[in-house]
C-alpha cells in the first residue's frame, strides 16, 4: 500500500513537468534564424527563376530571329534562282538589277525578271518615244519586217500568236504590263489592255474574222516610252514578271509588277551583291543597272557587262529586335541584332550559257 502511494505521488509530481516540456514554443532567436533562412531560400529561388526566364526569352528571341532570316532566304532565294526563266541565251537582257536602297545606304534593292508566256510578238512598225496607244504586232504588208505576217495554224481565222496573248491577258486580270525590248539590253514597260485586228483596207474587224480577212493586228497600250524602237530585227514585245525585294525601315517588302507587299518584319539588314566574273577574275558589284550602264564593282569591270557573267547573287541579312523587348537586357538585344547571315544563290544564267 505504501508502495502504491509513493508511485502515485511520483506520477502526480512528474506529469505536469512532462507536459510543459512538450508544449514549449520556439524562441525568438529560432524565429529570426528561420526567417533569415526562408528569405535566403526565396531569394535563391527568385534568382534561379530570373536567370531561367532570361535564358528562355533570349533563346526564344534568337530562335525567332533565326526563323526570320531563314524566311528571308526562303522567299528571296527561289526568285533569284528563277531569274531569267524563258529569256533564253540573250546575255544583254536586263534580267537582274541591283542598287543601294535607300540611295547611299548599305541596304539594297534587287529586281529580277522572267518570262511569263513563251510567245513573243514582233514590233512591226517603228515606235517613237512619247505617249503610246497602239503597237502593230502583225502585218501582211510586203514592206513589213520578216516574221510579221499573220499566221493562222488552227483554222479559226484569228492570228495564233495574238490569240495566245489575248487568252493569257483575259485569264490574268484583263490588264497586264508589256515589255518592249530592243534586243540590245534596253527596254521599258507599258500597260496592255486590248487587241485589235484589221482588214486590208485598215478597217477594224468586229467579231470573228472570215478566212484571210486579217491583214494586220495591234495591241492596245497606255503609257509613255523614253526610247525609240525600230521595227524588225530583235525588237520584241514580251510579257514578263518583274519581282523585287527591298527593306523599308525594318520590314522586307516584295514588289510584284510594281505593287508592294510587306512580307517580313524585324529585319535589320538586306544587302545584295553580285559576283561578276570577267577574264577569270571576280568582281563584287553593289550596283548593276545594265539598262543605263551604271555599275559599282570592286575591282571595276574591265569589259562590257552582260548577264551571262553573273557568277552568284549574295544576300546578307540580320535581325532587328526592339531594345525594349521584354526580358532581354540591352546587351542581349545588341548581341542578337549583330548576328548576320549570308547565302549565295545562282540564277539560271549558269544553265543557259
Amino acid at each position: 500500500m505504501k508502495l502504491f502511494t509513493v508511485y502515485k505521488l511520483f506520477f502526480l509530481v512528474s506529469a505536469p513537468k512532462f507536459k510543459q516540456k512538450n508544449n514549449r514554443g520556439a524562441s525568438l532567436i529560432e524565429l529570426i534564424v528561420g526567417v533569415i533562412i526562408g528569405g535566403i531560400l526565396i531569394q535563391l529561388a527568385y534568382f534561379a527563376f530570373s536567370v531561367n526566364r532570361e535564358m528562355y526569352l533570349k533563346d526564344a528571341a534568337k530562335n525567332n530571329s533565326n526563323q526570320n532570316l531563314k524566311t528571308v532566304f526562303e522567299i528571296v532565294g527561289p526568285t533569284i534562282t528563277q531569274a531569267g526563266e524563258g529569256i533564253g541565251t540573250d546575255p544583254n537582257f536586263p534580267v537582274i538589277s541591283i542598287r543601294p536602297f535607300p540611295s547611299g545606304s548599305d541596304n539594297s534593292e534587287i529586281v529580277v525578271r522572267q518570262l511569263k508566256i513563251a510567245t513573243r510578238l514582233r514590233v512591226c512598225e517603228d515606235v517613237t518615244a512619247g505617249t503610246q496607244t497602239e503597237i502593230t504586232v502583225l502585218s501582211a504588208d510586203v514592206a513589213a519586217p520578216a516574221g510579221c505576217a499573220p499566221v493562222d495554224g488552227n483554222g479559226d481565222n484569228y492570228p495564233d500568236d495574238l490569240a495566245q496573248w489575248k487568252s493569257y491577258r483575259e485569264s490574268n486580270g484583263s490588264n497586264l504590263r508589256v515589255y518592249i525590248y530592243n534586243g540590245n539590253g534596253q527596254g521599258e514597260f507599258l500597260n496592255y489592255a486590248s487587241e485589235a485586228i484589221y482588214d486590208a483596207g485598215g478597217s477594224a474587224i468586229e467579231g470573228t474574222p472570215s478566212s484571210g480577212q486579217v491583214a494586220s493586228a495591234a495591241i492596245g497600250v497606255t503609257g509613255n516610252l523614253t526610247n525609240n524602237y525600230t521595227a524588225g530585227g530583235s525588237t520584241q514585245l514580251l510579257i514578263l514578271e518583274e519581282r523585287g525585294y527591298r527593306l523599308n525601315g525594318t520590314t522586307l517588302q516584295a514588289t510584284i509588277d510594281g505593287v508592294s507587299i510587306d512580307v517580313i518584319d524585324n529585319v535589320g539588314q538586306f544587302t545584295v551583291t553580285a559576283t561578276v566574273r570577267q577574264n577569270n577574275s571576280n568582281s563584287v558589284c553593289t550596283t548593276i543597272l545594265s539598262q543605263t550602264n551604271t555599275f559599282a564593282c570592286n575591282p571595276g569591270l574591265t569589259t562590257t557587262y552582260n548577264w551571262s557573267q553573273i557568277n552568284g547573287i549574295n544576300v546578307t541579312s540580320r535581325p532587328s529586335i526592339a531594345e525594349n523587348t521584354p526580358g532581354l537586357s540591352a546587351s542581349n538585344v545588341t548581341q542578337i541584332n549583330s548576328k548576320s547571315q549570308t547565302q549565295t544563290f545562282y540564277p539560271r544564267n549558269l544553265i543557259n550559257f
